[in-house]
């Protein structure tokens, strides 16, 4: 998980803070396992567009559509079918998932 979170960059703690909880940071090493053995440049280019997209959450915290669970916001990945839900706070986002649009939406975050 160390490698996984040198691999996003830390423009992507600027601005505004970012704390990520167990389960998005363990969906994201997940996803990017499963990348990585498909080619390890669909990997970076899937990590490259969640920084991306968190600098954009980072930027315009209420850019994401308003959450299936209470007080979230949810944005969706353009290059990849990925949900990131987020809870945003003062002056911080607190990062939840990071779900696939195609799986069962869990019960609980």
């Amino acid at each position: 998980m160390i490698m996984l979170m040198k691999k996003l960059s830390k423009e992507c703690l600027k601005k505004m803070w970012v704390n990520w909880t167990k389960s998005a940071l363990k969906d994201i090493e997940n996803e990017a396992n499963y990348l990585n053995k498909i080619s390890p440049s669909i990997e970076d280019a899937f990590l490259h567009e969640v920084e991306k997209s968190i600098d954009l959450v980072k930027k315009y915290p209420e850019l994401g559509r308003i959450g299936r669970v209470s007080e979230t916001r949810e944005f969706i990945l353009k290059k990849f079918q990925y949900i990131l839900v987020y809870l945003i706070k003062e002056s911080c986002l607190d990062i939840i998932r990071l779900l696939h649009t195609s799986r069962k939406w869990p019960n609980s975050l």
